[in-house]
C-alpha cells in the first residue's frame, strides 16, 4: 500500500527543518567561538588604549597648574517627575530622551547638550562618571534601538550580531562601542543614539537629603560633576 502524500510531505518538511535546525546551531556555536577569540583579541588593546588616554603628564614646574581633561562624554538621570513641567524644560527633556524618573542617558559633552541640561537642571542630575563605571552601566543595563521597515523602533539586545549590523560590521562588541564613546569617535553621536535610555533602580540606600533641591542646597539636581558616578552605582544595583 503506498503512502499517503501528505505522510511524505511532512516527512520532508521534519527532515528539511532538522538540517535548518543543525545549520543554525552549528553557525551559533562558531559566532560564539569567534566572538570569545575576538574578545580576547581586542579588549586587552583597548585597555592598554584607555589608560594610556588617562595619564596625567607630569611638570616639574611648581607654577604650573594642571587640570584633568574634560570627559567626551556626559550622563544625566531624570530623578523628579515631569509632571506640571514648564514648556521649556519639558522640551529639552524630550530633545534628552528622558521621558520616566529613574531614566540615564549618554550624551555627548559639547555646548548645546550643556545648556540643555543647564535648562532642565531642576529635575535632573548630571555630571561626569569614569569609563569603568560606564562600561559597567552598559553591560547591566543598555539596550539598542532598532528600527523597523514600517518605521517603528524596537528595543533589542545588545549581541555582537546586532551591532555589527547597526554599524556595517565598524562595531562588533560591547567593548569597541564603549571605547568610542570614551574616545569620542568620529561615530560617537551615531553610537549614542543607538543606545536605548537605560532603566535604572532607586538608588541603594536613597537619595541624599532633599530630592528636588540642587546639590549646592544639600539636595541631588544639577550639576554633580565627578559626584554623579556614587548616585549611577547604586542605582545599577
Amino acid at each position: 500500500m503506498m503512502e499517503p502524500v501528505s505522510s511524505q510531505i511532512r516527512q520532508e518538511y521534519e527532515q528539511k527543518m532538522k538540517t535548518i535546525k543543525k545549520e543554525q546551531e552549528d553557525n551559533l556555536n562558531q559566532r560564539i567561538a569567534n566572538n570569545l577569540q575576538y574578545e580576547k583579541t581586542v579588549v586587552p588593546q583597548i585597555i592598554e588604549k584607555v589608560k594610556s588616554m588617562m595619564k596625567v603628564e607630569v611638570h616639574n614646574d611648581p607654577s604650573t597648574i594642571v587640570l584633568e581633561a574634560e570627559p567626551n562624554y556626559l550622563v544625566a538621570v531624570l530623578i523628579r517627575s515631569t509632571n506640571g513641567v514648564p514648556p521649556k524644560p519639558k522640551k529639552c527633556l524630550e530633545l534628552l530622551r528622558l521621558k520616566h524618573i529613574n531614566e540615564c542617558v549618554i550624551i555627548k559633552n559639547n555646548l548645546c547638550n550643556r545648556n540643555l541640561l543647564k535648562t532642565a537642571a531642576s529635575y535632573i542630575a548630571y555630571g561626569t562618571i569614569n569609563y569603568e563605571l560606564m562600561r559597567k552601566l552598559i553591560y547591566k543595563r543598555g539596550c539598542g534601538i532598532k528600527r523597523k521597515a514600517c518605521g517603528t523602533k524596537i528595543k533589542i539586545k545588545l549581541t555582537n550580531e546586532e551591532i555589527e549590523q547597526a554599524f556595517n560590521g565598524k562595531y562588533r562588541c560591547i567593548e569597541e562601542l564603549c571605547f568610542g564613546i570614551f574616545s569620542d569617535a568620529e561615530d560617537q553621536t551615531k553610537i549614542l543614539r543607538f543606545l536605548s535610555p537605560f532603566k535604572l533602580n532607586c538608588p541603594l540606600g536613597g537619595f541624599s537629603g532633599k530630592k528636588k533641591l540642587n546639590i549646592l542646597k544639600g539636595g541631588n539636581t544639577g550639576n554633580n560633576r565627578g559626584m554623579l558616578g556614587n548616585l549611577i552605582s547604586r542605582m545599577i544595583e
